[in-house]
């Protein structure tokens, strides 16, 4: 665990939530992606300016699994109930990265009253149609373009994973992507989408999608980072959805995609 960052739990909807906190500031709410529940120096580097306080998906890491969530919308209403029990008041940010950036996504459409800021990292609700996660045990290759700066944490047990999987394409399996572009529409949040330009996992072409069907949306490409990039170039990212946070609606930076190089 990151040093300053502390654990505790919380009930919501029926689940016993795994919520890891630290910093001080506005709080900024993160949601993990398919790996489960781990923080970077991005993270670290956020919580000088934030109160990050990161929630684990019901069904991941050592809780129960999770059979109940059938999709994003279902587990969208449990993490709002969770965030609310974990003593976050609204207006809040919301960061979400991957498998957490489409939760995000469903917890704006569903709460955009709640929320003050939308950052999704890497976000997986869009795919190509050919698209299929990457076997475990390539993970490392696929994910990170510096698997060396990557934190090192014990791998999950083979059972974890299993399960984890499981619930995650059953999410994945549930989205109807034609329908959520229309429902996008709506969504005034300010709202920052960010991908690696060596992402191996989820094409970083994909982030044109929330660029067109977002009313108020900057796409970015973060240079020399993979689907991970907040250990890719913790650095860079932290700076980046900093300063997303702090200005918002002034960031918005028209419709063409910038490069942030190093």
């Amino acid at each position: 665990m990151l040093e300053g960052f502390a654990e505790r739990r919380v009930a919501a909807d029926g689940f016993d939530v795994r919520v890891v906190e630290g910093g001080s500031g506005p709080a900024a709410v993160y949601l993990h992606g398919g790996g489960g529940l781990h923080l970077d120096r991005s993270h670290a580097l956020l919580s000088e300016m934030r109160r990050i306080v990161a929630l684990e998906l019901p069904g991941f890491g050592a809780s129960p699994a999770n059979e109940r969530s059938q999709n994003f919308d279902e587990i969208a209403a449990t993490l709002a109930l969770a965030i609310a029990a974990a003593g976050v008041e609204p207006p809040y940010a919301l960061i979400g990265t991957s498998l957490g950036g489409a939760c995000a996504l469903h917890v704006a459409l569903a709460h955009p009253e709640q929320i003050e800021s939308l950052v999704l990292i890497s976000p997986a609700a869009f795919r190509p149609a050919d698209w299929r996660p990457p076997p475990p045990e390539l993970a490392a290759q696929v994910l990170y373009a510096h698997p060396e700066r990557a934190e090192q944490r014990e791998p999950p047990q083979a059972a974890v994973i299993e399960k984890q999987q499981r619930l995650m394409g059953r999410l994945l399996g549930s989205l109807d992507q034609d329908a959520l572009r229309a429902r996008m529409h709506t969504l005034e949040v300010p709202t920052l989408v960010v991908f690696g330009t060596d992402d191996r996992l989820i094409p970083a072409a994909m982030g044109r999608i929330y660029r067109e069907e977002l009313p108020n949306c900057s796409y970015v490409l973060l240079y020399d980072a993979g689907h991970e990039l907040g250990s890719d170039r913790p650095e860079a990212a932290a700076a980046l959805v900093g300063d997303f946070l702090e200005r918002r609606e002034a960031f918005v930076i028209g419709s063409d995609i910038v490069a942030v190089a190093p």
